[in-house]
């Protein structure tokens, strides 16, 4: 149904462009007789715009009476390619996008079809629109008002995708990155079957029927300006059909589309109806009439009650331009994100977005369930960590710092680049960090179960706890008694010195004394790396060094440990805290 207005609207209409970005200068129009360019306005406010929106529903809803229409504005297929334009050519596509559906619009009004051209090189769009020429100038116009609005379902926002093509049965649309207006097929090309198959009636008539319906289409339609309409009866049974080739297409290849399709629409014969949706043309069969359904007046070249389409169209464009609006508020935020990434990075940014090692704010934040309080595992003196579970489903360990690193973002990235590196079974892997969003975030590889204190410390078979008797034989020279005996002396007695030399170094009382990791890594790698010698812990003394190391000698067994206290969750992991004696 549509409505026939009665009276006068008493106010006028702007209707803005939205994004107002700059048309460029290379644009084609094709119309005939008289070629017309769009027309940019100044843009409302968007509180004026819906002030404006409602009162034109209002005034249709209490000043208009209903007439019959069909504008057979009901989807038949909407195909969108595989190709988009560049990230960096976003905002020129976009504006010709919207410059060449803005330009087909009056086109289509005034003659049923019409196609533009606007743009160059890569970015350069293509677009054409038709109406079925059965149709009434009011349905034509409230159909293809409808089609514009749709068509944004293949995203050349959001994604730049380049080319789209929207059949619906009163009108059709489409853009392209390439001349197609005289394309009659390609790989594209539909067929769309019913989905009620032909029951309570002689099948093999219907079928009959079918067949000479379409054949007669594909004859006509080429002799009777791309155009044709008709119906099949025979005992009970009658089939009605359209065909149309659209207008660019010209004779031989509109015989060639029409051909296709009445094969194509073979395999529809099981059901009511039946498409064939090519990129030249359109064929259509059905058990129900529905060409010339209008009775509104106005038929193709009639006129009709402008003022009541202009007021559909209207409302529907201005549906079309908020649409725009929200599709362009996000493309913005994320914009105005990825400028506040290169200010934050600057020359990093490329390496950082490169990296494997680069996690996403976002998705850290999703896989934690937004560091819910259900998925904290622990808290330590730099942080707080929370189990999460990344999107290929794998788990793991995502630690909030308590300080941002947005300062020295540089370093902070080198850093984990450089510890990404270390692997040892008493170390979770390090598998990378996110630094581009409000806060710092390291992610590690999940370890369920147990604490680092109970992998370390805990008795397990014949391994022997460690204490801080290793000061006291570092002191004695006689490091290398604390490895372990199951090795059977099969160890470089130089490099174990090493190992927990560094490892002395890196638990000194003083955190300004412990080694960066980086340094760390360096004395781990390089032999000839100058290792510095590590300060005595301020709670052990020298009748302790004595005590312990003669307890050893004379039983070699361990029989004190420090104090630990396990904090742990319901995930199964924990942190571990030393406490000095």
């Amino acid at each position: 149904m549509y409505y026939q207005l009665l009276s006068f609207i008493p106010f006028p209409l702007s209707i803005p462009p939205i994004p107002s970005h700059p048309i460029p200068s290379h644009h084609q129009i094709f119309s005939s007789p008289k070629q017309i360019h769009p027309k940019i306005l100044s843009p409302l406010p968007l509180p004026l715009m819906a002030f404006s929106i409602l009162c034109i529903f209002i005034f249709l809803t209490f000043s208009t009476t209903p007439s019959l229409s069909d504008p057979r504005a009901t989807q038949a297929a909407l195909i969108c390619t595989n190709t988009s334009a560049q990230p960096s050519d976003r905002q020129v596509f976009v504006a010709n996008f919207l410059a060449a559906i803005d330009a087909v619009t009056p086109l289509v009004s005034a003659q049923y079809y019409g196609g533009a051209i606007n743009g160059s090189g890569n970015t350069t769009v293509y677009a054409f629109g038709e109406c079925m020429k059965d149709l009434s100038r009011s349905d034509c116009d409230l159909c293809f008002a409808q089609i514009k609005t749709q068509i944004l379902r293949c995203l050349p926002f959001q994604r730049l995708i380049r080319g789209g093509r929207l059949f619906y049965d009163g009108c059709y649309l489409r853009y392209d990155d390439y001349m197609f207006f005289n394309e009659s097929l390609s790989g594209l090309d539909r067929t769309v079957c019913g989905s009620s198959g032909f029951v309570g009636g002689n099948e093999t008539l219907f079928r009959e029927n079918v067949g000479d319906l379409v054949r007669n289409l594909s004859l006509e339609g080429v002799n009777n300006g791309r155009f044709a309409v008709g119906s099949v009866s025979r005992g009970n049974l009658t089939v009605y059909g359209l065909a149309q080739c659209w207008e660019f297409v010209n004779g031989s290849d509109c015989e060639k589309c029409l051909g296709d399709a009445e094969v194509k629409i073979g395999s529809c014969l099981a059901e009511q109806e039946g498409r064939v949706l090519n990129s030249g043309c359109y064929m259509r069969y059905s058990t129900q009439k529905f060409y010339y359904n209008s009775t509104s007046g106005g038929q193709p070249g009639h006129g009709g009650n402008h003022l009541a389409v202009i007021l559909a169209s209207t409302a529907a464009a201005v549906a079309f331009l908020l649409i725009v609006a929200a599709i362009s508020f996000f493309v913005w935020i994320k914009l105005a994100k990825k400028r506040r990434e290169r200010k934050q990075l600057g020359a990093l940014l490329f390496t950082v977005n490169n990296s494997k090692l680069n996690f996403s704010y976002e998705t850290l934040e999703k896989a934690t369930n937004y560091f819910h309080q259900s998925n904290k595992l622990g808290q330590g003196g730099s942080g707080s960590v929370y189990k999460g579970i990344l999107p290929d489903g794998h788990t793991v360990a995502i630690k909030r710092l308590f300080f941002n690193t947005t300062q020295w973002v540089d370093h902070f990235f080198n850093e984990v680049n450089l510890i990404s590196d270390i692997h040892h079974k008493n170390l979770a892997k390090l598998l990378g960090c996110s630094i581009t969003g409000p806060e710092s975030l390291l992610v590690y590889e999940f370890v369920a179960n147990q604490s680092l204190n109970d992998h370390l410390f805990v008795k397990k078979n014949v391994l022997q706890p460690l204490n801080w008797e290793v000061w006291n034989l570092y002191r004695l020279r006689r490091l290398c008694e604390v490895v372990d005996p199951n090795l059977e002396g099969k160890f470089e007695e130089e490099e174990a010195n090493r190992l927990l030399q560094v490892g002395l170094l890196c638990v000194q009382a003083s955190a300004e004394l412990r080694p960066s990791m980086s340094n760390v890594v360096k004395m781990l790698k390089d032999e000839h790396h100058e290792i510095p010698q590590p300060t005595q812990p301020p709670f052990l003394n020298s009748s302790s060094v004595s005590a312990e190391i003669s307890s050893r000698d004379q039983s070699e067994t361990y029989h004190s440990r420090p104090q630990s206290y396990t904090q742990s969750s319901g995930n199964g992991i924990s942190e571990s805290f030393i406490e000095p004696r």
